[in-house]
C-alpha cells in the first residue's frame, strides 16, 4: 500500500472517467488528506477500438 508524501497516509487507487472526452484516470488517493497522485499510465482512451488503431 502507498504512503501520502504530505500526511503519511494510506492512499488508495482510484479511478475517474470522463465520459465526454471518452478518457479513463488511474490516480491514488489519500484516505487522510484527500491528495491525489498520477498512477503509472494515467489516461488511456475508454474505447479499445482507439487503442488498437495505432497498431
Amino acid at each position: 500500500m502507498r504512503k501520502c508524501k504530505k500526511c503519511q497516509g494510506m492512499m488508495f487507487p482510484e479511478r475517474v472517467i470522463d465520459m465526454l472526452d471518452g478518457l479513463i484516470g488511474h490516480f491514488y488517493a489519500c484516505a487522510n488528506c484527500g491528495r491525489r497522485e498520477e498512477a503509472a499510465n494515467c489516461i488511456e482512451p475508454m474505447h479499445t477500438s482507439e487503442t488498437l488503431s495505432g497498431r
